[in-house]
């Protein structure tokens, strides 16, 4: 049997989170101690099941993979002679003679093995 909507504590047997229902009204001062409560009691049950961990390292992931591809970028268009090669080969790509993927594939190549191969 499926358990009550809004019935505190049964999910939580299932190691399941359930967001309590709190009546706060800040201007007034009320329920702010049970809100911190409940936040702290939040805290608390993401440290022993183990889903803070799991949440900081998808977070720290994330952020990795967006510094890598940042610097990527940075790599490609400004350290590197992409922007020079894309200029270089647009009107190839524009007349049809070759392939955006083809002139991807040469500004790439920049950086992977640091060299320009026509490709055609």
């Amino acid at each position: 049997s499926a358990d009550p909507p809004n019935r505190p504590g049964t999910g939580e047997a299932r190691g399941e989170w359930e967001p309590p229902v709190l009546r706060i009204v800040a201007t007034r001062g009320e329920g702010v101690d049970a809100l911190v409560a409940a936040v702290e009691r939040h805290a608390g049950h993401l440290q022993t099941t183990g889903e803070l961990g799991r949440r900081r390292r998808a977070r720290l992931e994330r952020l990795t993979r967006e510094v890598v591809e940042r610097s990527m970028r940075q790599l490609v268009w400004t350290r590197q002679q992409g922007e020079s090669v894309l200029h270089e080969g647009l009107d190839d790509v524009v007349h049809g003679v070759r392939s955006p993927y083809d002139l991807a594939r040469d500004i790439v190549s920049i950086v992977t093995d640091g060299s320009h191969h026509e490709s055609g």
